[in-house]
């Protein structure tokens, strides 16, 4: 992804070796503003996932649901006592009002990836001001030559 970015900032269809000079400042910086975009496209689209329900619990708790599910069969099939099937149904409760507070709009992880999307596109900024800088600078390296 970040090569096709490369690319598209240096308006080259086809990226030789030459055109991949890392001593020039301008490719340098056009390589950091590729990376900045990939990051970005890739923190939106989490983002927009999220916000189209697309949004998993994190694995681990998937597995803390899982075993509470467990012990509450266990429970309920006479091999555990009361203290057992309370403790069951309140790690169950815990647990599902958890993967409901990660997965619900404007919860922790809603919060998280629209930070990380606001964070990525202020670097792609950053990025974007750096390279036009540097591809100043050169031009006028080359005119002035």
């Amino acid at each position: 992804m970040v090569l096709r970015w490369l690319s598209i900032i240096l308006n080259r269809p086809v990226l030789t070796m030459a055109e991949l000079d890392m001593v020039r400042p301008a490719v340098r910086r056009a390589l950091a503003l590729a990376e900045a975009e990939a990051r970005h496209v890739q923190a939106v689209a989490a983002l927009q996932a999220f916000e189209a329900g697309e949004a998993e619990p994190s694995p681990a708790l998937l597995s803390d649901l899982e075993f509470s599910r467990t012990l509450a069969q266990l429970s309920q099939h006479g091999q555990g006592d009361r203290g057992l099937t309370r403790l069951a149904n309140d790690l169950f409760s815990k647990v599902s009002q958890r993967i409901e507070d990660e997965i619900a709009p404007g919860g922790k992880r809603h919060r998280l990836l629209q930070r990380y999307a606001a964070e990525t596109k202020s670097a792609r900024k950053a990025a974007f001001r750096a390279w036009l800088e540097a591809e100043e600078e050169e031009r006028g390296i080359l005119e002035n030559a």
